[in-house]
């Protein structure tokens, strides 16, 4: 099992704060099959097996 609890993450710029994530939690099962698809600089999707 893979689990994840309160991830967050700000971006801060000169005029404010970006909330992008806040409080996110994941669990994920054995057995189960996730990916985690976005624009990123490096244009990588991950896929994990558990």
């Amino acid at each position: 099992m893979i689990r994840i609890n309160d991830v967050s993450k700000v971006f801060k710029t000169k005029a404010a704060s970006i909330n992008a994530v806040q409080n996110v939690e994941l669990n994920i099962e054995q057995g189960e099959i996730f990916g985690i698809i976005g624009i990123v600089v490096l244009e990588k999707v991950h896929l994990s097996v558990c």
